[in-house]
Protein backbone atom coordinates (compact mmCIF):
# COMPACT_ATOMS: atom_id res chain seq x y z
CA UNK A 1 0.00 0.00 0.00
CA UNK A 2 1.30 3.69 -1.01
CA UNK A 3 -0.46 6.92 -0.67
CA UNK A 4 0.31 10.65 -2.20
CA UNK A 5 -1.10 13.70 -1.63
CA UNK A 6 -1.50 15.66 -5.08
CA UNK A 7 -1.90 19.61 -4.53
CA UNK A 8 -2.28 21.61 -7.83
CA UNK A 9 -1.09 18.43 -9.92
CA UNK A 10 1.81 17.95 -7.96
CA UNK A 11 3.00 15.43 -5.31
CA UNK A 12 3.65 16.88 -2.22
CA UNK A 13 3.57 13.95 0.37
CA UNK A 14 4.34 10.17 -0.56
CA UNK A 15 4.28 7.01 1.89
CA UNK A 16 3.57 3.44 1.99
CA UNK A 17 6.05 0.42 2.25
CA UNK A 18 9.23 1.41 2.96
CA UNK A 19 9.00 5.14 2.34
CA UNK A 20 6.40 5.44 5.71
CA UNK A 21 8.43 3.98 7.71
CA UNK A 22 11.45 7.30 6.83
CA UNK A 23 8.82 9.63 7.10
CA UNK A 24 7.43 8.32 10.07
CA UNK A 25 11.02 8.25 11.73
CA UNK A 26 12.02 11.26 11.27
CA UNK A 27 9.09 13.84 11.25
CA UNK A 28 5.84 11.60 12.26
CA UNK A 29 2.52 11.48 9.82
CA UNK A 30 1.56 15.02 10.78
CA UNK A 31 5.34 16.85 10.44
CA UNK A 32 5.17 15.00 6.64
CA UNK A 33 2.32 16.61 5.71
CA UNK A 34 2.23 19.63 7.20
CA UNK A 35 5.89 20.54 5.84
CA UNK A 36 4.97 19.15 2.08
CA UNK A 37 2.34 21.42 1.92
CA UNK A 38 3.69 24.42 3.65
CA UNK A 39 6.40 24.60 0.81
CA UNK A 40 3.23 24.34 -1.99
CA UNK A 41 1.91 27.20 0.25
CA UNK A 42 4.57 29.69 0.08
CA UNK A 43 4.92 29.66 -3.90
CA UNK A 44 1.06 29.83 -4.55
CA UNK A 45 -1.55 31.50 -2.40
CA UNK A 46 -4.54 29.70 -4.35
CA UNK A 47 -4.75 25.40 -4.47
CA UNK A 48 -6.83 24.31 -7.47
CA UNK A 49 -7.30 20.69 -6.49
CA UNK A 50 -5.87 18.03 -3.52
CA UNK A 51 -6.56 15.09 -3.69
CA UNK A 52 -5.15 11.47 -1.97
CA UNK A 53 -4.13 8.64 -4.33
CA UNK A 54 -4.16 5.52 -2.71
CA UNK A 55 -2.78 2.49 -4.17
CA UNK A 56 -3.34 -1.04 -2.73
CA UNK A 57 -2.81 -4.63 -3.64
CA UNK A 58 -6.25 -5.01 -4.21
CA UNK A 59 -6.64 -6.16 -8.33
CA UNK A 60 -10.28 -4.77 -8.29
CA UNK A 61 -9.59 -2.17 -6.97
CA UNK A 62 -5.79 -0.52 -7.24
CA UNK A 63 -6.54 2.58 -6.72
CA UNK A 64 -8.46 5.03 -5.00
CA UNK A 65 -8.67 8.48 -5.51
CA UNK A 66 -9.79 10.78 -2.38
CA UNK A 67 -10.86 14.69 -3.32
CA UNK A 68 -10.21 16.69 -0.84
CA UNK A 69 -10.53 20.13 -2.98
CA UNK A 70 -12.38 20.16 -6.23
CA UNK A 71 -12.79 24.00 -6.63
CA UNK A 72 -10.03 26.91 -6.47
CA UNK A 73 -9.83 27.93 -2.89
CA UNK A 74 -7.12 30.30 -0.95
CA UNK A 75 -4.62 28.65 0.91
CA UNK A 76 -5.62 31.00 3.68
CA UNK A 77 -9.35 29.68 3.55
CA UNK A 78 -10.98 27.48 6.26
CA UNK A 79 -12.14 24.56 3.52
CA UNK A 80 -8.29 24.46 2.19
CA UNK A 81 -7.33 24.19 6.13
CA UNK A 82 -9.71 21.40 6.95
CA UNK A 83 -8.88 19.72 3.80
CA UNK A 84 -5.08 19.76 5.25
CA UNK A 85 -6.34 18.16 8.76
CA UNK A 86 -8.46 15.70 6.78
CA UNK A 87 -5.25 14.26 4.79
CA UNK A 88 -2.70 14.23 8.33
CA UNK A 89 -5.63 12.57 9.68
CA UNK A 90 -6.36 9.78 6.51
CA UNK A 91 -2.40 9.23 5.62
CA UNK A 92 -1.93 8.87 9.29
CA UNK A 93 -4.47 5.99 9.84
CA UNK A 94 -2.14 4.83 6.37
CA UNK A 95 0.63 4.62 8.11
CA UNK A 96 -0.47 2.80 10.99
CA UNK A 97 -2.37 0.18 8.51
CA UNK A 98 1.34 0.21 6.91
CA UNK A 99 3.28 -0.20 9.78
CA UNK A 100 0.75 -3.00 11.25
CA UNK A 101 0.91 -5.18 8.09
Amino acid sequence: MSYELIVNNQTVVSGGVGQALVAGAMFGAVGAVAGGIVSKRKSTSKILDMTLRVTSNDFTKPVVFIDLIRKPVKNTSKEYKEAVENAQRIMGALDVIVHNS
